[in-house]
């Protein structure tokens, strides 16, 4: 190619990139990804980084291939979206003989679908269904209308506590036939920490140092690793402190003296963002692939909680530190239970870094009942657990 005609295909590839932008400023998709569909020229920047969270919102209407037509400044246009089941997307637009391809998350919520890039750019698109027809809006007061090419099934989401069922979570499934990457799970928690084992290698983002941010504490009822040491002995009764438990909220169950718990240390490399989020929403900002993934750590420690006097009881909520068992894993909770041999219940999507403390610590009971009433997390009841995991290709190598 001649100096000439690659500085005119290079002002060409500039003229479409500049084009698309305009076309959807509200996407952040923002590519410049080279095509042009409309005429509009509304520029909003660049757009603010995603708190997606960590379970997978999904209208099941919207899972399979849509495919969009439409005339561009150039010549006839074409996008289509592959929307998973495991709230991934990837999106193929088609100028002339241009053919650009983004992928990303995305979950839907209010009739509103927030996609997220792999730089964490998001943006949010109004949708409904007319007939077979999708409409997303890709501007406001601008519809673009998209038909069903491949469909695809997503498993029935899981009931959550009381029979209501819960929202449709990652599975591991592939998009769509037609794609040649499927989705995988990547290394899951919890695992017996006694029990070396593992085939699972994909990478977990981060280098074994503590993310900078402090986004929530938590804790499980009762602790979900296992191949922790025999927690102290202690009388279950008597004593000081609340007889009748703490920590009950709504329909959530009082923690009494004589149970195990499992706290929860949260540190994200995402910034504050600007308004808190509940839980674990309030750790995240995007995608934990390309060169600047987002990171999570997870700092464990189990604790029997105690009466009020028991001798050697802590008497406040302290995060561990020391020699602590590390693995590479995921978030955990009854939402991503499973893991059995033949389990067909999902497997979590976000990857963690975790450093357990393998000794079982004595909490005077008063003190966890302060603690849920003064944490910044409005954290105030025992989170559920998952279930341990067993197959060897859900858990990443480790040696106790």
């Amino acid at each position: 190619m001649s100096e000439t005609a690659a500085d005119d295909h290079g002002r060409d590839g500039a003229r479409i990139r500049r084009a698309w932008a305009s076309l959807v400023p509200a996407l952040a998709l923002g590519l410049a990804l080279g095509l042009a569909i409309t005429g509009c020229v509304t520029n909003l920047g660049e757009a603010p980084r995603s708190l997606v969270p960590f379970y997978c919102e999904l209208d099941p209407r919207l899972a399979g291939t849509w495919k969009s037509t439409r005339v561009s400044l150039f010549g006839p246009a074409s996008m289509r979206f592959t929307f998973g089941c495991d709230c991934k997307y990837r999106v193929q637009v088609g100028v002339l003989t241009r053919r650009i391809r983004e992928s990303g998350s995305f979950w839907v919520r209010d009739g509103t679908l927030h996609l997220t890039r792999a730089n964490g750019e998001v943006t949010e698109w109004p949708f409904r269904f007319e007939g077979d027809r999708l409409l997303l809006e890709e501007h406001p007061g601008e519809d673009h209308a998209y038909r069903l090419t491949s469909p695809l099934r997503c498993p029935e989401p899981p009931e959550a506590p009381g029979g209501e069922p819960t929202a449709a979570v990652a599975t591991g499934e592939p998009y769509a036939a037609d794609d040649d990457e499927p989705a995988v799970c990547g290394p899951q928690s919890p695992r017996d920490l006694a029990v070396a084992g593992g085939t699972n290698r994909l990478p977990v983002p981060g280098d074994g140092t503590r993310p900078p941010r402090l986004c929530n504490v938590h804790f499980h009822r009762p602790a979900e690793h296992a191949g922790i040491a025999e927690c102290p002995a202690v009388a279950s009764e008597g004593g000081g402190g609340a007889a009748a438990g703490v920590c009950g909220s709504g329909e959530h169950r009082p923690v009494r003296a004589g149970e195990e718990i499992e706290a929860h240390w949260v540190y994200t490399s995402c910034p504050e963002p600007p308004e808190p989020r509940p839980g674990l929403d309030n750790c995240v900002c995007g995608s934990q692939e390309g060169p600047d993934p987002m990171v999570l750590m997870v700092l464990g420690r189990a604790y029997l909680v105690s009466p009020d006097g028991t001798s050697g009881a802590a008497d406040r909520l302290a995060e561990p530190a020391g020699v602590l068992a590390r693995y590479g894993g995921s978030t955990t909770g009854p939402s991503y239970s499973g893991g059995g041999p033949d389990d067909p219940r999902p497997c979590s999507p976000a990857r963690v870094q975790w450093a357990m403390d393998r000794r079982c610590l004595a909490l005077q009971v008063s003190a966890l009942g302060e603690w849920c009433r003064t944490n910044p997390w409005n954290e105030d009841h025992a989170h559920g657990l998952r279930d341990v995991i067993e197959r060897e290709d859900w858990l990443s190598p480790y040696t106790p």
